[in-house]
C-alpha cells in the first residue's frame, strides 16, 4: 500500500511538471486580443484569457497543445462534454474574463490529476490481482 501511495505521488508530480510546461508554453504563444466581430470566414481564437488569446495558428502548431490533446485526452473530452452540455454557445464566448475554452483547459488541468491517480491505482490493482492468480506480470510496482 505504501508503494501505491508513492506511485500516485510520482504520477502527480509528473502531471504537475507536464502542466507547468504546458501553461508556460501556452502563455508564451498568447497574443494581445480584444473581442471583435469576425470578418468574413475568419476563425476567432477559442482560448482567451483576459486581454490575451491563443491564436489558432499557435494552437495548431504548438507541441505542448498537441501533447496535451494526446496525454490528457480523457480529461479533456469529459470537461469538453460538460462545457457543451452546460453552455449553448461556442467555446470562444466569454464568461467573465475567460472564454469557455479557457475554462475547459483549466478544468482539464484539474481533472487530469484524478485521471492519472486512477490510472496508477488501476495498474496497481491489475498487478496485484494477477499476482494472486499466479500470473507474473511484467509490470511491478
Amino acid at each position: 500500500m505504501k508503494s501505491h501511495a508513492r506511485m500516485v505521488g510520482l504520477a502527480m508530480l509528473l502531471n504537475l511538471a507536464f502542466w507547468a510546461w504546458f501553461w508556460g508554453d501556452l502563455w508564451r504563444h498568447t497574443r494581445e486580443y480584444t473581442d471583435r466581430t469576425p470578418k468574413f470566414e475568419e476563425t476567432l481564437p477559442v482560448y482567451k484569457f483576459g486581454g490575451q488569446a491563443l491564436p489558432l495558428e499557435a494552437e495548431r502548431s504548438s507541441m505542448s497543445f498537441s501533447a496535451m490533446l494526446l496525454v490528457q485526452r480523457p480529461a479533456f473530452f469529459m470537461v469538453g462534454q460538460i462545457a457543451n452540455a452546460m453552455t449553448s454557445g461556442s467555446w470562444e464566448q466569454r464568461i467573465g474574463g475567460l472564454s469557455i475554452g479557457a475554462f475547459v483547459l483549466i478544468g482539464t488541468t484539474l481533472l487530469s490529476f484524478v485521471q492519472w491517480a486512477a490510472v496508477v491505482l488501476l495498474l496497481a490493482w491489475a498487478v496485484s490481482f494477477g499476482d494472486r492468480l499466479g500470473f507474473r506480470l511484467m509490470l511491478t510496482l
